[in-house]
């Protein structure tokens, strides 16, 4: 592949596009979101409040604005489930954008690719011979 093509300067001779997702983005997004979601999961179980009020924390990117109000948190509580819900929704914005763009390459075309040559050399039994093949083309 080439890494300094632009795609306004046209493809070279014996290139074609290739299009793909962005998977730095889409990694990236993912593991971020659902690191911090598995940690608001377990964070939210030291707040004080019943099962019920902690139940909107484990709502992927909005439930940790909502278990504000639910839990009545303050202070370092809220500031927790505030960083947590804008981090998931940064998060959940890197995957889409990595899903929605691509990232565009040229690579040479499979057309003209030239065929390398090869050797091999095999063993050979037969009735009433043993011994070595050796195959090549070129």
């Amino acid at each position: 592949m080439i890494s300094d093509w632009e795609p306004d300067e046209g493809i070279p001779p014996g290139y074609e596009v290739e299009k793909r997702f962005n998977l730095a983005r889409l990694i990236t997004g993912s593991v971020g979101m659902g690191t911090l979601w598995l940690a608001t999961m377990v964070t939210v179980q030291l707040f004080d409040g019943s099962a019920g009020e902690r139940a909107a924390a484990y709502v992927p990117i909005v439930g940790p604005l909502m278990a504000i109000s639910t839990l009545e948190a303050k202070g370092a509580e809220a500031s927790v489930l505030t960083v947590s819900g804008l981090g998931q929704a940064a998060g959940f914005v890197l995957f889409l954008t990595g899903f929605l763009s691509d990232d565009v390459l040229i690579r040479p075309s499979t057309e003209t690719m030239e065929k390398k040559a090869f050797m091999m050399i095999a063993p050979q039994l037969g009735q009433r011979h043993i011994g070595l093949k050796l195959w090549a083309e070129l």
